[in-house]
């Protein structure tokens, strides 16, 4: 049976560290879930599609091919609402300052850096119909759009302001590549996909525990 359901609110945005391979790194400070972004949008580039035309002499057509449009490419844009030091050091490659084994700090990576290796990217946002978000076919527990890009490479993104009358979040922009070493996910409970991007229709049992700090990834 077809869910018709819009997606809904970004509740849940959770960022996996990738090794240099492209496959989810393990370790103590691979995970981090956040509840804080304020926006979260995807645009899809397009490339038009090739038409080849000819006519004769007398304008009688003789050929006329199109060629179908061409995705090229999936960016991403985003608004943080907190200064979350690990969080951007995380998604951006930035240097965290630590000390007491607190992070207090946050350098930008320097201008000439090369581009980092990128993070995985997993998005829940509510599944909805009508008044209320749906319950999911299969289990019967509340349904969520898991949204999926498995390797994105972010960078600060537009102005920081600081104003007496209006709250400004930190700007992001991410650019998604397609990442067959990404697999089935970090918690290996995702299909296999060989694009930039997959829409999965979740459930409750598999909403990421949010925390202000790093999670680890086992092996």
């Amino acid at each position: 049976m077809a869910q018709c359901a819009a997606p809904l609110q970004i509740c849940a945005v959770k960022v996996t560290k990738l090794a240099s391979n492209g496959a989810p790194d393990p370790g103590e400070s691979s995970i981090y879930v956040s509840d804080n972004f304020v926006t979260l949008n995807r645009q899809v580039q397009r490339e038009d599609g090739q038409r080849i035309q000819l006519n004769s002499g007398c304008g009688k057509p003789i050929v006329d091919f199109r060629d179908c449009d061409r995705n090229t490419g999936v960016t991403l844009t985003a608004g943080l609402g907190v200064l979350d030091f690990e969080l951007l050091a995380l998604l951006t490659g930035s240097t965290l300052i630590v000390e007491t084994e607190e992070a207090l700090g946050l350098a930008m990576p320097a201008l000439d850096s090369p581009c980092p290796t990128g993070v995985g990217i997993e998005a829940w946002v509510k599944a909805v119909s009508g008044g209320a978000q749906i319950l999911h076919p299969v289990t019967g527990e509340l349904a969520w759009f898991r949204f999926v890009w498995p390797r994105v490479t972010w960078s600060y993104d537009g102005d920081l302001s600081f104003q007496g009358d209006q709250a400004n979040p930190t700007g992001l922009r991410g650019v998604v590549s397609e990442n067959a070493a990404w697999g089935t996910g970090p918690d290996a409970d995702l299909p296999v996909f060989t694009g930039p991007e997959l829409i999965y229709l979740d459930d409750d049992t598999n909403f990421p525990t949010v925390e202000c700090e790093y999670q680890a990834l086992a092996s």
